[in-house]
């Protein structure tokens, strides 16, 4: 078995109760239409214990004492059906990749999930399919009656939880593929600078982005690409991407790719012109004045929530130092950052990790934790004493970042943030 996948098992031992199952499927094709499927794309947390990347696998984790064994079931395909899809691996070739300590075809699933289930006593699945399990478990539970086996229901865990625990700290092996999908987005983005003009529209530049790491290595974009110039740059998650940009418009990108299944998430905003105006320079400066505090308070025993406060608090002296409304008040900030500044990332660009302790406690930062940081200001309210200037000027800056054992690493270093950076790649 690969030594990450073992690792990673094995670290499930001390937390999980004794004499445990854990039962979980990947991911099967999906329709488009009629007979045309979506590219397939494995769920993240059956990828993160098998790294398998073919559709409708299942996989089973018995923990027995201290011993554990993963078995996986993956679908054999039959030779008809290779002439459409491609020659897939044999058996002897899928075992040599050591997605699992044992293999099977997927016809013993049944059998094998019986036996094993009849001799444990808890059992973790995903809670957010709970339905579908339950009803496999209790089918099983059936036919053991049917047989004359008399078995109690194990107890039942969610296995959610304890893979959001788990991929909490990342290993070496999983910060060298996330430092690949951040320097292919980071060059991605400086090509997006250096391609922006009046005339071109905000889909063209979305198009060019997933040329750019798909030609460069990446196997997806990590999310849906957000490119709003002008008045769209207010909106959260604008996807339309429909408008045409402007001299005299901002734009924000939030665009990342996927490399080796793990995701890079940058938020650019850069003129059009690649030239600032000066109110464009006052609210973009607040905003990386944020962003540097955040990064700088990041250290292994900050709680995450803190991260917020920081960010609040920055944005706040940022704009009252601006002198921008006559009466600037905490309260008003709503109106202009409505966000939390930071998510986990990893396998997923909103990695399913937790942000509260069992205890219900704020998660504490500890090395191999990385997560975005990002504020920004959005002025799409007309409030009466906010000049013009700044109306529909919205600006974020996102970067990921790595806990280290005595502060942070920028994993998308290379991606220029600062005023002068910016106009430099724009106008050279």
């Amino acid at each position: 078995m690969r030594p990450e996948l073992y690792n990673r098992i094995k670290n499930m031992i001390s937390q999980v109760e004794p004499g445990s199952l854990i039962i979980i499927d990947g991911a099967s094709m999906t329709l488009r239409n009629r007979d045309v499927e979506y590219r397939f794309y494995q769920t993240s947390a059956f990828f993160y214990l098998t790294e398998w990347l073919a559709p409708n696998a299942r996989l089973l984790i018995d923990i027995k004492d201290r011993d554990v064994e993963s078995i996986l079931f993956y679908e054999e395909v039959d030779p008809e059906k290779q002439k459409w899809i491609g020659i897939c691996p044999s058996y002897d070739a899928i075992v040599s990749k050591g997605h699992a300590t044992t293999v099977y075809t997927l016809d013993r699933y049944e059998q094998i999930f019986q036996e094993r289930l009849a001799a444990t006593q808890h059992v973790y699945f995903e809670f957010s399919d709970a339905e579908k399990y339950q009803s496999r478990i209790n089918h099983s539970l059936k036919q053991m009656m049917n047989q004359r086996v008399h078995r109690e229901s194990p107890g039942m865990h969610d296995l959610d939880t304890l893979l959001g625990r788990l991929r909490l700290e990342k290993s070496d092996y999983e910060i060298e593929r996330m430092r690949h999908a951040a320097s292919i987005s980071a060059k991605g983005h400086i090509d997006l600078m250096e391609k922006a003009k009046s005339g071109l529209f905000e889909y063209q530049l979305g198009a060019e982005f997933e040329r750019f790491c798909r030609y460069h290595g990446c196997d997806h974009l990590a999310y849906e690409s957000i490119i709003a110039s002008g008045k769209n740059a207010c909106i959260l998650h604008y996807t339309q991407c429909q408008d045409q940009l402007h001299d005299n418009d901002m734009v924000l990108i939030d665009a990342g790719g996927e490399y080796a299944g793990y995701a890079a998430d940058i938020t650019r905003s850069f003129p059009v012109s690649g030239r600032f105006t000066a109110a464009q320079k006052d609210i973009y400066e607040v905003v990386l004045a944020a962003q540097t505090a955040v990064i700088k308070a990041i250290k292994p025993g900050l709680e995450f929530k803190s991260l917020q406060t920081i960010a609040r608090e920055a944005l706040f002296d940022g704009l009252k130092g601006l002198g921008i409304m006559k009466k600037w008040r905490m309260e008003q900030l709503q109106h202009f950052y409505f966000h939390g500044v930071s998510h986990w990332l990893g396998l997923d660009v909103h990695d399913g990790c937790p942000y509260l302790s069992e205890t219900g406690q704020s998660i504490k930062l500890a090395p191999g934790m990385t997560l975005t940081v990002e504020p920004g200001l959005y002025f799409s309210s007309h409030l009466d004493e906010l000049s013009p200037e700044f109306h529909h000027l919205g600006i974020r800056i996102e970067d990921d970042i790595l806990v280290t054992q005595d502060g942070a690493e920028i994993l998308t270093i290379e991606c220029p943030k600062t005023i002068n950076a910016i106009e430099e790649v724009m106008l050279s």
